[in-house]
């Protein structure tokens, strides 16, 4: 009687560059977005809005601080990365770190933490006016941002990391 074992999926399955979001990492956000086409569609499209404009601030910020190696800013479109099923996108900072998700419930969260951040104050007040935005994010208060920083910048791709002179 022959033995049967169990395939290991991940040596013996083939790889579909082409196909990235098939399999257990299915984007969730592809779900939300033919599943929600009412409220719940425009709040997670108005995240994603206000999570740009944050970004947008933050860049800002960091192009005046004073500290040449503060002048660094890590960021990556991840809705396309096969890896992760919920990640859509990050923004970094040694001070600063934002994150875009998806969870499986479908709508769109946004994760936020800061670390002696000179522009924190800013931050909190623009995310303070934005009710939907206020509702969906996440502070993470235990977060190293300089620590989670450092490993993005040297395990993570050069161009993503931006150094302003």
């Amino acid at each position: 009687m022959e033995r049967l074992t169990k395939p290991n999926l991940k040596t013996e399955q083939p790889v579909h560059t082409d196909r990235p979001h098939r399999g257990p990492h299915a984007k969730y956000w592809r779900k939300a977005q033919k599943t929600y086409k009412g409220t719940a569609g425009i709040i997670n499209e108005l995240i994603t809005s206000y999570y740009n404009s944050i970004s947008d601030l933050a860049k800002s910020h960091v192009c005046k601080l004073p500290n040449n190696p503060d002048r660094v800013y890590y960021e990556e479109g991840l809705m396309n990365d096969g890896k992760s099923a919920e990640s859509m996108h990050i923004f970094m900072t040694p001070h600063f770190y934002w994150y875009l998700c998806c969870p499986l419930g479908f709508n769109y969260q946004v994760h936020c933490s800061f670390t002696d951040c000179p522009f924190e104050q800013e931050i909190r007040e623009e995310i303070a006016r934005h009710d939907h935005l206020r509702n969906n994010v996440i502070f993470r208060d235990n977060r190293n941002c300089r620590t989670a920083f450092q490993i993005a910048i040297n395990t993570r791709a050069e161009r993503y990391v931006h150094r302003i002179k």
